[in-house]
């Protein structure tokens, strides 16, 4: 009977050292875990939010007219832990768009803008706002961590999707 005690008591004790050493290896692995697939998670979150980038197109050497600079006062104004980027004209033609080279020459500012503005938030990420948007307060709360975020115009009877202010990620899908 003795023995028989004596073998249980190593028994048990084996069992339970045995189920400390299963929880500790399998915490080390949790740990291990969440450092190899949860942090780089995280930080390509963080990397990959909507930047504090405000594009603006400005192909003209014209200097702005005065509604024109009101507006981007506020933007100054307002948002001044923004960065505003302003493509001009050697800034689209560097793309390397057959289409927007012919836009510019042509003096057909819209028609590049209307390429440009995507191609600046796609490739950079950001805001694009055309340069006569005159800003009231901010707009952060609509700020997308990930994605791309527009908003609908109804004139008329038509529903469409507007481009003088977007936003997203980069290489969000548009």
């Amino acid at each position: 009977v003795c023995v028989c005690v004596c073998v249980c008591v190593c028994y048990m004790g084996f069992c339970l050292w045995f189920l400390c050493f299963l929880f500790v290896l399998f915490t080390v692995f949790c740990i291990f875990f969440a450092f190899v697939f949860f942090v780089p998670l995280q930080k390509k979150r963080i990397i990959e939010m909507t930047p504090k980038l405000i594009h603006l197109c400005w192909f003209s050497n014209d200097p702005y007219p005065v509604e024109i600079k009101v507006c981007l006062d506020t933007w100054k104004r307002l948002m001044p832990d923004y960065v505003v980027k302003v493509w001009d004209y050697a800034a689209a033609k560097s793309i390397g768009s057959a289409f927007i080279d012919e836009a510019l020459e042509a003096r057909k500012w819209a028609f590049a803008a209307d390429v440009v503005r995507f191609y600046a938030v796609y490739t950079e990420g950001g805001i694009y706002m055309d340069s006569d948007i005159y800003l009231h307060h901010r707009f952060d709360e609509i700020l997308p961590e990930d994605g791309f975020v527009t908003f609908n115009e109804k004139d008329k009877e038509e529903f469409g999707l507007q481009a003088a202010f977007f936003m997203g990620d980069r290489k969000s899908v548009v």
